[in-house]
């Protein structure tokens, strides 16, 4: 089986993210960053060994900046907004843990914006791709 490298989708996002999707996504302040990510990393321990070591990596890179956007946009806030929107659905929880483990294929902070993104577009109806 061939896995599809998560670069394929940067056009679809990049082009879309600024109109589409920042518009929807909930304002958060550092405080409230920090606690999404703790609920993250608690969550975490209810999955697989490196589901959680992936988590906590990827915590710990937060100061890598995406460059989603023409301005930038950092991937540790995006998580945190994503995971806040999808934090109630058990399912959407359970795709959101599964990218950890995809990111241990790649750690750069556009592959996991785009992580992201996916579980945005499967849970909360964003559809970038153009249907003509």
């Amino acid at each position: 089986m061939n896995l599809l490298n998560t670069h394929t989708y940067d056009p679809y996002y990049k082009d879309t993210f600024e109109t589409e999707i920042l518009p929807n996504l909930p304002p958060l302040n550092n405080l409230e960053i920090e606690e999404c990510w703790r609920e993250i990393l608690i969550e975490s321990k209810e999955y697989p060994h490196d589901i959680q070591i992936s988590a906590m990596q990827t915590y710990r890179c937060n100061d890598l900046d995406t460059n989603l956007t023409r301005n930038g946009y950092w991937c540790h806030t995006l998580g945190a907004q994503v995971w806040k929107l999808i934090r109630s659905n058990k399912d959407a929880i359970i795709v959101f843990m599964e990218q950890f483990r995809d990111m241990n294929t790649g750690r750069c902070p556009a592959g996991q914006s785009n992580r992201y993104l996916q579980v945005y577009n499967s849970f909360l109806g964003f559809k970038p791709f153009k249907t003509n």
